[in-house]
């Protein structure tokens, strides 16, 4: 492999830690979520009031991923040219299904905004401090 080459690669990984650098594999980093805390929700409190404590992400059928509060999980080696089924569950209930496609984008993040008790998928590039990943263990 060329030097330049080599240095784009480590720049790549550098920018955005990660990032399937596999031919034709993508990544899903899923976010971590603030644990609810009592009191109303309002913008001061997002998580106020929020019902679930648990939830869990399952990708195309593979075994559920626990969302952690502390860190993300990178899910890697998904097909960049099929779309995936995500199903998010809330306590152990079904609570919301996605349909993921990576397009342009190779490293996307699932991401939980607790104000609205929405989930979106978003590409990861940019995501910085909002979407931290570590390999699934």
């Amino acid at each position: 492999m060329g030097r330049i080459a080599l240095l784009f690669l480590v720049g790549l990984e550098l920018l955005a830690p990660g990032v399937a650098l596999v031919e034709g594999a993508g990544s899903l980093c899923i976010a971590p979520i603030e644990a609810p805390r009592g009191g109303e929700k309002s913008l001061a409190n997002p998580s106020g009031g929020n019902a679930a404590r648990a939830y869990s992400v399952q990708i195309d059928g593979r075994s559920s991923i626990a969302v952690a509060a502390d860190h993300g999980t990178l899910v890697e080696a998904l097909d960049l040219d099929k779309s995936h089924t995500v199903v998010i569950y809330a306590d152990g209930v079904r609570k919301e299904t996605l349909r993921l496609r990576f397009g342009e984008h190779r490293a996307q993040c699932l991401w939980f905004n607790a104000l609205y008790e929405t989930w979106s998928l978003t590409p990861r590039a940019g995501m910085g401090k909002f979407c931290p990943c570590e390999p699934q263990r």
